[in-house]
């Protein structure tokens, strides 16, 4: 199949294919005589395992270390899917302390308002203290 049939199937732009190429992540595409480019359902499945890798998080830079010679790696492949993993543990743990922090602030703010009162900045500078950040007044 030429390039735009495989960016049709794949729904990855013919330019992004021919990038993946250069950077090594598809092998080079066998070339007709006149020039176009010819890909197959190899072509196919490693654009499928890019998007794949890509949604998971992985950089392309991380990709090529993980492909080797349009192989995968599977030691490479463990290694980053145990530290993507880690990295996203520690996003969660982040996240849901941003979560409680919103929620303190907001029974704060709902209670200030249900008596007619503004936080003052002294509050709301113990509050972010609380989550270790201070404001600037």
């Amino acid at each position: 199949m030429k390039i735009g049939e495989l960016a049709k199937q794949s729904g990855i732009a013919a330019s992004t294919i021919r990038f993946y190429e250069k950077k090594g992540l598809l092998p080079e595409a066998r070339r007709l005589a006149s020039g176009y480019r010819v890909y197959d359902d190899n072509n196919l499945k490693q654009l499928q395992l890019i998007r794949f890798a890509q949604s998971l998080g992985f950089s392309l830079e991380e990709m090529t270390a993980i492909f080797d010679n349009n192989r995968v790696d599977h030691d490479q492949a463990l290694q980053h899917l145990q530290q993507k993993r880690q990295e996203l543990e520690t996003l969660v743990v982040h996240l849901q302390e941003k979560q409680r922090n919103l929620g303190t602030l907001i029974e704060h703010l709902q209670h200030s308002w249900e008596n007619d009162h503004c936080m003052s900045p002294e509050s709301l500078n113990a509050l972010m203290r609380q989550s270790g950040k201070d404001i600037k007044q």
